[in-house]
């Protein structure tokens, strides 16, 4: 999907346009007319035009297949790991840095970190999958001359949209949910991916909405048995405590003393990226920060190249930020399902373990979204027939019409021919199909 917005400082013209790729097909446009001055020393980013092109991502080898009339964009690793491409794909974002090479960085969500604006209790929730989740992270913020070099983020969640189908063996009693018609069977499901812990949800919870749009979570069951207690492979968030609660906190040999069928279907493992077990239902400790100044986790947090902001701007420029979701949630594939179960394959299947087999997949890990930001100098619009840079006329300077909305209102209405106001009135022209 790519986003075209264009920003202005108190004198000269600058652009920014911001691409999403999530592997789908199809295209269309939409837009809307906002327009704010940027702060001296810095371009504050507020989006004036959106235009969405969705493409199938570059560097995967896509085929779409048809589940419940929904087209779901497939790819296969070559290393024997499956890649799928959510359909959705949202963060619940508590913070977000952008790094400057000089050591310093920007939070560009929570400016005044002492009184945030969004917590782990009221995160800002965007969907990268969307038009208009990058411009409404960077709306917000002045980006101050210098060079940016990297990010970080702290999150509540991933959720992503995924295509799956449940397993479970034949001895599994349902009671918190029971509606059958789910089992070995395609289909696309809400899934919610802890990074950290809030209430019930602990670091590395992995909870599915069975019923779409419900709001109602549930874990799965690491491991079923055919005993009283441990038959259901279905838990309701609102009705149960979490799975070891009580158990998680005795370690044996460092690791959580719970069994299968005290434990649930969780994210990867990794001591070093999500500390000890004991520490998963923990409100008050570290939070889990991810971002390009660590690869610990192997979640794929990069941005390739650094991006510079001009100390004076002189001349029209672009910022070019892309967001490619496409293969960003990676598992390890069954190779044989148990007797009377059908694996799909490029399908999150899923279900427990029971005795020596297991009913679904394994290595649940999700990777970060692509990020790339360019900035190019020129004297026209990369993205669109237009004049170049020009000078706001003095009268709405003095006037304290910098915006140039307000200064097409004031002044060019009673000045038509000046040729600022040709100008402006050309570039509210440029259409929204490039």
């Amino acid at each position: 999907m790519k986003i075209r917005s264009r920003f202005f400082d108190s004198l000269l013209i600058a652009s920014f346009s911001v691409s999403l790729v999530n592997g789908l097909t199809g295209c269309g446009t939409t837009a809307s007319s906002t327009v704010v001055p940027a702060e001296a020393l810095g371009v504050k980013f507020t989006a004036v035009l959106d235009t969405i092109a969705q493409t199938a991502p570059s560097g995967h080898a896509s085929r779409l297949e048809s589940i419940l009339g929904l087209d779901l964009p497939f790819e296969l690793n070559r290393s024997g790991e499956s890649l799928v491409t959510p359909s959705s794909y949202k963060i619940a974002l508590v913070n977000f840095w952008l790094l400057k090479s000089d050591g310093t960085q920007v939070n560009v969500i929570n400016p005044d970190e002492a009184n945030p604006t969004y917590t782990e209790s009221r995160p800002l929730i965007l969907d990268f999958s969307q038009v208009g989740a990058a411009r409404e992270l960077f709306s917000s913020t002045t980006f101050t001359a210098g060079t940016y070099s990297g990010y970080k983020m702290q999150f509540l969640y991933l959720e992503m949209k995924l295509p799956t189908a449940f397993h479970v063996p034949n001895t599994s009693w349902e009671t918190d949910f029971t509606d059958t018609t789910v089992l070995n069977a395609q289909t696309t499901r809400n899934f919610r991916l802890y990074f950290n812990t809030i209430g019930k949800y602990w670091k590395r919870d992995f909870v599915v909405e069975m019923v779409p749009d419900s709001g109602k979570w549930f874990w799965l069951r690491r491991q079923v048995e055919n005993t009283a207690g441990y038959k259901t492979f279905f838990l309701s968030v609102d009705d149960n405590d979490h799975p070891g609660a009580t158990c998680v906190n005795t370690l044996v040999g460092g690791h959580s003393s719970c069994s299968g069928t005290q434990s649930t279907i969780d994210l990867f493992a990794d001591d070093t990226f999500w500390g000890t077990s004991e520490t998963y239902d923990d409100t008050n400790g570290t939070p889990i920060i991810v971002g390009t100044h660590s690869t610990a986790g192997g979640v794929n947090a990069v941005l390739p190249a650094s991006f510079t902001i001009p100390e004076k701007i002189t001349e029209f420029f672009n910022v070019d930020i892309t967001i490619d979701i496409a293969g960003t949630m990676q598992f390890g594939e069954q190779g044989t399902a148990p007797s009377g179960v059908t694996f799909y394959s490029s399908t999150l299947d899923l279900g427990p373990g029971y005795g020596a087999d297991f009913y679904g997949d394994q290595g649940l890990h999700p990777m970060m979204p692509a990020m790339s930001v360019a900035v190019t100098n020129g004297t026209t619009d990369a993205h669109a027939s237009a004049p170049p840079a020009f000078q706001v006329p003095q009268a709405c300077v003095t006037g304290g019409w910098l915006e140039p909305v307000l200064c097409n209102t004031n002044y060019c209405a009673a000045h038509a021919t000046d040729a600022f106001c040709v100008a402006f009135a050309k570039r509210s022209e440029v259409g929204t199909t490039k």
